[in-house]
This record gives structure tokens, sequence and C-alpha cells, in this order.
């Protein structure tokens, strides 16, 4: 009982109190209730509130995040590089294309200095004059002088193509004010034009400087007039301006007087510019009176006195001085690729010397002494050169090389005139045949087509097979041992071969000799025919048989161009030095198809004939075989085949003709008016700019082998076929079967 008596009293206190508590606070009396627990910071990030120099410590603070009042600072050390530097001073200025050497100083401390070996180069001030002026066909050129040094440079001015040099040929040449009218012609470019009213040609000022600007003062350019010399004009050059260069110390700062900085003009070394450096109160110049005397790298002790402001102080320790590296010798040069050195004397103690680097300079090259072309130059922009560093292949410098070639125009034909309508030239640069200007027509007022029969060839009803012209004659050949020749092509005089040509019995059957081809060269005529046959002559009027020929079937084609090569049946081939010594070529390529064919072209002989076959050779002996056809002939017949105007043109069975510039890739003709029947084309010949092709019939004529117009009038009936064609002093003769021969004067 006596502990429960005990708890109950204490209880009942303890409710007292807390009653007793609340009643103070609801009647506000004067109890303080007790503080709120301290709390722990939690602080922010560090700001900088002063930053460190070269010369003074710095302070950051940081603020509590729970109670901006609370704020924490420390100290920033001294930063020995954080320097605030005064302007560039050089030592060696910079040039146009020299880099330069200075120093600049700490504003915080005058002790604290930094040298470069660096400064860059200033570059070219070009001023720039029009020297020649562009004009329809070439580039003009502007010359530039530096307004440093003086040195020149050009660049390339584009051709003007309005800019005509105009050559009145009729009417009233236009003046710079009023106009006029008529034809006119440009003397540099032959263009011409007619025209109602010829636009004033305005004035056509060339400027030429004849004041010059200086840095202060306008210069002036006076323009004379092209068209006319009593024009003149003038214009303003704005001034130039000063070029400063950069500021040198003419007079140091002391302890008591201000210093001066100059800089000079870089346009004109009389135009000058100072400014003061102020004072120095640390620039004293101390007299050592007692103690020791401070070196570049131990302290002192002692009095010493400013020779200056006479400030005296006494010291323990007097600092060490320093190092003053001021004059400095290059040792070796910085390069584009290596760094360079240099050593520094103490001004205070010339024992004491040091080594430095000096930087790289990207632009100390050393330029190699040949310029290459680079690019070369085209009709309206100039080429470039370039040059090496022989430090580093990869660093080059280029220059305005070749000036532009201007335009060179020709006429080219880019539309064939035909019989039937005006063809088109046009005005292509010679340099550049992407570059056309104007076009012109041309006639088709050529004389026609007319093929003239001839009234008596000789041959009777015998076919002509062979048409040739050498020796101031033209000779033809055909079937029966029929020849004849004629110097004119109009009238023909038969000629005898004896039995040479003469039909041969063959397993006792009478096989026709005829003459089948004639070549002309060496100074004589050679002819082939059936079952290997060949003669020779010098005439064309009387012939030798040829011993042996290397041939025993018919001999279908000869040519001659320094030798003869001969080709024929089953595909069997020979060459001759004479005419008279044959040897046979070993393989001609043809396998056993018929050699139709020979002709010489652009450097080779050319041979064509059955399935499509062609080959060639630069020598007549050793053949090519062509692979590269295009499927032009496919596996028809190749008649025959001509070399004129660059080009190669082949003709054949189904009315097919193809052409190549080299031989080897053929193009096949669309249309070659022929058709694709039964209308073969059995020979081509050409001459005095044009091809024409023989076959069933028909003719057709091409200036350049690719497009073709049919002959109206062949005087060959539909059905007689034309076999050969030949030309020579201005007259094709086409000759075919029954007899029948024609010419067409072409001259």
């Amino acid at each position: 009982m006596k502990n429960s008596n005990q708890f109950s009293v204490m209880a009942f206190v303890a409710i007292l109190g807390v009653l007793v508590g609340f009643m103070a606070c609801d009647t506000g009396g004067g109890t303080t209730p007790p503080p709120p627990p301290a709390h722990t910071h939690d602080w922010g990030a560090w700001t900088v509130t002063k930053t460190a120099t070269c010369t003074a410590k710095g302070e950051e603070t940081h603020t509590c995040r729970l109670d901006a009042t609370h704020t924490e600072t420390r100290e920033i050390a001294i930063n020995p590089t954080a320097h605030v530097w005064g302007e560039w001073e050089a030592e060696t200025e910079p040039t146009c294309t020299e880099t330069g050497r200075g120093s600049r100083i700490c504003t915080l401390n005058s002790s604290h200095k930094e040298i470069s070996a660096y400064i860059p180069a200033l570059g070219h001030d070009y001023e720039w004059e029009t020297t020649t002026y562009a004009t329809c066909s070439a580039a003009g050129v502007e010359t530039g002088t530096c307004a440093r040094d003086g040195s020149k440079t050009t660049r390339t001015i584009p051709i003007d193509q309005t800019a005509h040099n105009w050559i009145q040929l009729s009417g009233i040449a236009p003046t710079c004010t009023v106009e006029g009218s008529g034809s006119r012609k440009c003397n540099i470019c032959n263009k011409t034009e007619t025209l109602n009213a010829i636009p004033a040609l305005g004035h056509d000022y060339r400027y030429v400087i004849t004041t010059h600007a200086t840095c202060l003062t306008a210069g002036v350019e006076t323009g004379t007039c092209s068209h006319d010399a009593t024009h003149k004009t003038t214009r303003t050059i704005a001034a130039i301006g000063h070029d400063w260069g950069y500021w040198t110390q003419t007079t140091a700062p002391t302890c008591t007087t201000a210093g001066t900085d100059t800089r000079t003009c870089n346009h004109d070394a009389t135009h000058k510019e100072t400014r003061t450096v102020a004072i120095d109160p640390a620039a004293h110049d101390w007299v050592q009176l007692a103690g020791i005397a401070p070196t570049c790298t131990t302290a002192g002790n002692g009095s010493r006195k400013c020779n200056i402001c006479n400030k005296t102080e006494t010291l323990n320790v007097i600092p060490a001085l320093g190092h003053d590296y001021g004059n400095w010798t290059l040792i070796a040069a910085p390069t584009c690729m290596t760094i360079g050195a240099e050593t520094g004397v103490c001004s205070r103690d010339a024992s004491h010397t040091t080594l430095r680097q000096i930087p790289i300079d990207p632009t100390a090259h050393q330029w190699g002494e040949v310029w290459t072309q680079t690019t070369a130059p085209t009709c309206t922009t100039t080429g470039i050169d370039t040059r090496t560093c022989n430090y580093n292949a990869a660093h080059k410098e280029t220059r305005t090389g070749a000036a532009a070639l201007g335009h060179d125009w020709e006429w080219v034909l880019t539309t064939p005139a035909t019989y039937t309508a005006e063809g088109i030239e046009t005005k292509t640069c010679k340099h550049n045949p992407s570059h056309t200007d104007e076009t012109r027509s041309i006639s088709n007022s050529k004389k026609p087509v007319i093929f003239t029969a001839v009234s008596d060839s000789t041959f009777g009803t015998s076919g002509i097979y062979a048409i040739t012209y050498g020796n101031g004659k033209f000779v033809a050949g055909g079937s029966n041992d029929k020849m004849a020749t004629s110097t004119d092509g109009t009238t023909w005089t038969a000629v005898s071969t004896g039995t040479i040509f003469d039909d041969v019995s063959v397993g006792g059957n009478l096989r026709e000799g005829g003459i089948y081809a004639i070549a002309y060269g060496n100074g004589k005529f050679v002819a082939g025919g059936g079952w290997g046959k060949m003669a020779t002559s010098t005439d064309g009027t009387t012939w030798t048989a040829v011993t042996d020929s290397t041939f025993s079937d018919n001999i279908w084609a000869i040519n001659a161009n320094g030798k003869f090569v001969a080709g024929g049946y089953n595909g069997k081939m020979a060459v001759s030095a004479d005419g008279v010594t044959w040897t046979r070529v070993t393989n001609s390529r043809f396998s056993t198809d018929s050699i139709l064919a020979i002709t010489y072209g652009n450097g080779k002989f050319f041979a064509v004939g059955g399935w499509g076959k062609m080959a060639t050779s630069t020598d007549g002996a050793t053949w090519t075989a062509v692979s590269n056809r295009n499927n032009t002939f496919d596996n028809f017949t190749i008649n025959a085949i001509a070399y004129g105007n660059g080009k190669f043109v082949a003709v054949g069975d189904v009315g097919k003709i193809a052409y190549s510039t080299d031989g080897t890739t053929w193009t096949a003709v669309a249309d070659s008016t022929f058709g694709s029947s039964d209308y073969h084309i059995n020979a081509i010949a050409y001459g005095n700019g044009k091809f024409v092709a023989v076959g069933k019939g028909k003719m057709a004529v091409s200036t350049d082998g690719e497009t073709w117009t049919a002959v109206s009038n062949s005087t060959f009936g539909s059905s007689d076929y034309i076999y050969a064609i030949a030309y020579e002093n201005g007259k094709f003769v086409a000759g075919g079967s029954n007899g029948k021969m024609a010419y067409w004067e072409d001259n």
C-alpha cells in the first residue's frame, strides 16, 4: 500500500505541473519556452568572390542552404599564372611575310614579363588596279600592289562575253551617247551582227590611279573612255587609314616618372603614335649601401638606396633579383615542322645564360624552287602552279599560273549538208569543244548528184568488176578477159591482155577467167582475176603475167600502199613488194571465208569478207581479227570498205553499212537507203569529202559515212548490178553488169 500511495502522489504532481504550464501559455505570462535544437549546416558549392592573381590571394565563399545568413570563407592561394597582361610590344616587327617577336608586361607586377617568339606575319595589303581588261574571248588581269612593302601580284578577271571590240562595216556607228545602225563585226572573235538600231555604247571608262590614297587623304582614279579618249571622269579612292604596328617601349617607366611606348604605321614610317606608361612604384634603381647585395639567385641584406627617388631601406633579407634575360640570340629558327631555340643572357650577370624553345612557326616553310602546273588554264580561267615545302611535302603553296587561253574559235561541221537540205556549222572552241558560239548554215547548192552514162565502155555485155586510177588514167576490168583505160572516165579505149585472163578448163569444164581486182602503187598496176591469175603493167595498156601469185582460186581484192596485198577465195592472202614476187600470208584470220576487199587507212591495212569477218594489219603479213563489230553485219558478207575523212566505212549484203574511227569499234548506219531485201551493196569509194556506195541499181552519197542520201538516178536499171566505183580528178566512175558505166563530175 505504501508504494501505491507514492505513485499516486507523483502522478498528481505531474498532472498539476502540466496544467500550470498550459495556464501560463494561455494567460500570456512571462515564461520563455526553451530554444529549438541547433541544426547541422548544409553547405552549398564554393563561389569565388575574389579572384587570385599573380600578386594577391583570392577568396571563395559558400552559404548554408538552410539559412542564407550562415556563410563561410576561405583563401585561394596566389596563382602565379594569373597575370593581367598589357599589350604586346614588338622587339622585332612582323612583316607581310615574316613573323615578328615581342613581349608584354603584367599590369599587376612589372617584373612579370612574357616574351613571344611568334607574332603572326601581317599578310599583304594589296591595292588593286586593272592592267589588262577582259574581252569577249580573253580573260583580263588585275595587278595588286602591297601598301606595306610594294610587292606585286596578279589575279584573273573572267572573260566578259559582252566585251566585243566592234568595227562598223556599214551604216552609222554608235557613239557613247548616240545609237547607230547597220552591220558590225568584232575584231576579236569575228562575231557579226546587223541591227536596225545599235544601242549607244555608253562610256567604257578604263581607270588608272593618278593619285594614290594615303592613310589620311583620299586618292583619285582617272577613267578614260575606251570608245572616245576625250571622255574622262574621276572617282575617289578612300583613304586607307593607319595600319599600326605593335607598341615598342621607347622609355621605360621608373619609380618616379612615366614611360613611353611608340608604334609606327606600316603604310608610312613617318606616321607615329605614342602613349604614356604609368609610373611603376616598384621600378627602383637600387644602389647597395651596406651589407650584401642580392644577386640573380641569392638574397642579400643590409641597406640600399634608390638613385632615382632616393628611397632608402634596410632589410634583413633583400630578395634575390631574378634573372633579366633581355638579350636573346637565335640558335635555330623554327620551321613549319620543328621548334626553334634561342639563348638568353642575363643583363645582370653575363655568365647566366638560358635556353628556351621557339614554337613551331606554321608559316616558316622552305619552298622548293620549282613551280609545277597543277591546274591547266582553260578558255576562261587561269592555270594554277604549285610548289612544295622541302620540310613537308603535304605543305603546298599555289600561285596564279598561265593566263587563261581565251577561246580559239573554228567552224566545225555539226550537221552535214545533204543534197536536199542545208547543213550547219557551229563556231566551236579548239580548246574545249563544249564551248560553242554562233552557228551558220551550209548551202546545199552543191552540184547535184547526177551520174551520166558512158556511151561506150568497150565492155559490150560483159560485166565490169573493178576500176582503179593511177598514172593519169582510169583502168577498168571485168568478165571475159575485158579491160579498158580512160584519161577522163568518159571516153574509154579497150585493152588487150592477151591470154593472161582467158577462161580456164577445170575438170573438163570451161571456167571464166575474168578480172576482179585492180590496184595501182609503186608506179605499177596489178590486176587479179579468176583461178589465181595476176598481171602487172606500168601504163595500164601492156600487161605481163605474174608467174606465181600463190593463189589457185579467184583473187577478189588487191590494195597498194607501199606494198601490194591481195586476198581472195577460201581466205587466201599474199603480200608483195613489187607486184611480181608474192609471199603467201600464213593466217589471214578468214579461215575458209572469202576476202572480198582490202583498203588502207589510219596506218593499217583492213580486209573484209564472208560471214561478216574483218581483220587488220600494219604490214600486210601479220593479221589480227576484229572481234568488236557490235553485230553490225552479223554473219552477212561485207563486200567492200573505204577510208576517208578519218573514218572507215564498210558495206555489205542486205543493205548494211557501218562506220568506225579506229577500225575496231563499229556503229551500224540506221538507214543506208538501199533497203534490206536483195539490195546488196557491192562497192564504196571516197573522194572530194564524200563517200559513194553502189549496189543493185542503187547509189547513195554521204559526207560523213553516217547519214546517207539516195542518188535519184544512177543511170543503171533497177535490176543492174553495180560492182565497182572509183574516184579521182573530181570524178566518180562506176561500172556494173552488161558493160554499163557512168560518171559523176563532183568538182
